[in-house]
């Protein structure tokens, strides 16, 4: 049986695989080996080859299916685009014809009002005895101004009392300048600033003048150690002159006390028999807002950027600025001294020359080669002076620099050792160079603005709290002009609750170191803020005044990732204010900005386009699909005019003067290009 069974196993079948094994050819060596792998891998490759081929048929295919879908979609976007347009302009021309009596009727009555108010501000002028000419009449200041300049020579004494008025004239003739420009009397403001610049020749003439008379005639003043101080005093000019006609002179500094203005001479000026003369303007009349030259806005729309970058985006920034000065300027000058006087036998002669009639003022530090000036190898003059107290001077790094004649700007090189002292507010500086000198700070020091809310208090009045960098500022409105309310700080105690109109508390908060009138200059200092563009920005100005008889304002976060040419804003209606006598200290620490919440409903604005939005403050996205239902208009009034009703009846009660007074400001502040 045990050899039956072995012969059995020993002819059992194979198996598949024990027979494929057997069967196989035995190996031909390791070249065989390498070609068959070769072979293998040539033929994967041309598999892949054929995948990847037929994977890029297909994702050409798809790729240009894509393609049809978005040109199909564009095109059917464009024809929808049109259709709306179509309606729009269909819509606005309607709207436009339907309501041209009321705009007309509108513009006729604020001309009206105007009109009244300035006749009401020249009567109350002529009530209050003004010595003032006529600011709002060309003859009358032209003729003022004539009769001045050919008026008798005087004494430095009468001739400061006179420019003082002429100080006043050209304050007046520049602020209403300003209010001619925002009303768009255009040639009013041309003539005022071209008669303001003839005022400040005539003023200056007419010091030289007598600061030559007074330098021929110095003996006359001469104190016991020959030396000659003449100091005057007044509201909007200090004047100061000191004459040194010691034979062997060595004074090491001078003190003007009644100017609170002192200087410390280098040698080379103290050995000298020379005349400086020192004075002191209370608003800055050698330059000017920077004009935007900007063609189009301000594109800064950059990319996030590291921490390691903020550091040199801020010096950027800070270098990008404009300047303006603040606390005034002050002018320090080097004069010729005339020929002396000589005695002969009781006679005093004096030599008629130019210098009798005229001022020579000389170059400190005397120029290379007759050109460049020298300020590496001059020796400083130590100045001190006393800032106004209207004057907010800022906390960070302060900055003096003197004015450039020729470049019409201001230049900081040269000036060093600058102090301020907060409790005395004498500030001190070292300069190489005689020139006219003043603090500086940077134009945008207020910008970006944080937050505005314009609350009305009534159909006819209202308010706007802004909050800017360093403070925040409560305006209130009327017809009868815009009023500082808060903050109350001294610096502001000139200026605070006085009624007047917008553009001229502006400049009155500009001479205080307050800069709220920002150009599109100021933006390049700014990242990530893109100002409007200024038809743009001027047309929603003058559309949305008409809400606010009603609505409450507030800006949207939005507002600056829509572009140049189109601006979001919020509105709702006032909430009613709890009594903030029972409620204590608690209400009156809370913020003016509590009551906006990110529910207050979105409005677009573009060039004869304005939209109630879906996009909220509250939400993640901007959706800029209109509310169901609504359509576009070309006022923000036809937007609203549905949803609140009483806005309509409100409008028709308030004073157009009141809403131009609002848009003036609006104009001014620039709120919707410069709030971040």
């Amino acid at each position: 049986v045990r050899k039956a069974w072995r012969g059995v196993h020993r002819h059992r079948p194979l198996t598949c695989a024990a027979a494929q094994q057997r069967m196989a050819p035995k190996a031909k060596g390791k070249g065989g080996s390498k070609r068959a792998k070769e072979k293998e891998r040539l033929l994967e490759l041309e598999r892949l080859a054929e995948e990847q081929r037929l994977a890029d048929i297909a994702e050409a295919e798809r790729q240009e299916k894509l393609r049809f879908e978005r040109e199909e979609e564009e095109r059917l976007r464009q024809i929808e685009e049109a259709r709306l347009q179509a309606e729009l302009d269909a819509r606005i021309e309607v709207e436009d014809r339907e309501n041209a009596e009321v705009y007309k009727a509108a513009e006729n009555a604020l001309k009206m009002q105007l009109a009244e108010s300035l006749e009401e501000n020249a009567w109350q002028r002529y009530v209050q005895g003004d010595d003032l000419p006529d600011i709002s009449s060309e003859s009358n200041v032209n003729t003022f101004l004539t009769d001045w300049e050919e008026s008798e020579p005087q004494d430095i004494w009468k001739i400061v009392s006179e420019c003082e008025l002429g100080f006043e004239l050209q304050e007046e003739l520049l602020l209403d300048a300003a209010a001619a420009h925002e009303r768009g009397d255009e040639r009013q403001a041309a003539w005022q600033i071209h008669l303001q610049l003839e005022t400040d020749r005539i003023c200056a003439a007419k010091i030289d003048r007598a600061s030559a008379d007074y330098l021929t005639r110095a003996e006359e003043f001469a104190n016991a150690k020959n030396e000659v101080i003449c100091q005057i005093v007044t509201p909007r000019y200090k004047f100061g002159l000191w004459v040194n006609l010691a034979k062997n002179p060595r004074v090491k500094s001078i003190d003007f006390t009644e100017l609170q203005i002192s200087t410390e001479l280098p040698k080379s000026l103290a050995l000298a028999s020379i005349a400086i003369r020192a004075t002191h303007m209370t608003a800055d009349r050698l330059s000017r807002p920077p004009a935007d030259k900007a063609t189009g806005a301000v594109d800064t729309t950059a990319a996030d950027t590291t921490e390691a970058d903020a550091g040199a985006a801020a010096a950027a920034a800070a270098a990008a600025a404009p300047l303006m000065s603040v606390g005034g300027v002050l002018s320090l000058e080097l004069l010729s001294l005339p020929p002396p006087v000589k005695k002969v036998r009781g006679w005093t002669m004096r030599q008629v020359t130019e210098l009798s009639y005229k001022v020579q003022r000389q170059q400190y530090p005397p120029p290379i080669d007759g050109s460049a000036t020298n300020f590496s190898s001059a020796a400083g003059l130590k100045i001190t002076f006393l800032m106004p107290r209207n004057i907010v001077v800022p906390e960070e790094e302060r900055t003096v620099g003197w004015f450039d004649q020729v470049s019409g700007t201001w230049k900081t090189d040269g000036i060093a050792e600058v102090d301020f002292d907060k409790e005395s507010r004498v500030l001190s500086f070292t300069s190489v160079t005689l020139s006219s000198l003043a603090m500086l700070q940077r134009t945008d020091l207020e910008l970006p603005y944080k937050n505005w809310l314009f609350t009305p208090t009534d159909s006819k009045s209202g308010k706007l709290v802004l909050e800017t960098q360093r403070r925040t500022l409560e305006f209130a409105l009327s017809a009868s002009g815009c009023k500082l309310v808060g903050p109350v700080i001294a610096e502001f105690e000139s200026i605070l609750d006085v009624w007047m109109p917008p553009p001229r508390l502006l400049l009155l908060l500009r001479e205080c170191g307050v800069n709220l009138c920002p150009t599109d200059a100021d933006a390049a200092g700014l990242p990530k803020l893109r100002p409007k563009e200024s038809a743009m920005e001027t047309e929603l100005h003058a559309a949305i005044v008409d809400l606010v008889p009603v609505l409450q304002l507030a800006p949207s976060k939005w507002n600056q990732t829509r572009g140049a040419d189109k601006a979001m804003l919020r509105f709702a209606t006032k909430k009613e204010e709890l009594d903030l006598d029972l409620l204590g200290e608690e209400a009156s620490a809370k913020s003016p900005f509590d009551a906006v919440d990110g529910s207050w409903q979105t409005m677009v604005y573009a060039h004869r386009y304005v939209a109630l939005v879906k996009a909220l403050d509250a939400d993640a996205v901007c959706e800029m699909a209109l509310l169901n239902d609504a359509v576009a208009h070309s006022t923000p009034l036809l937007c609203v005019r549905e949803m609140y009703p009483e806005l309509v009846h409100e409008l028709a009660r308030t004073s157009k003067l009141y809403l131009e007074q609002v848009r003036q400001l609006m104009q001014k502040l620039r709120l919707l290009s410069f709030t971040r």
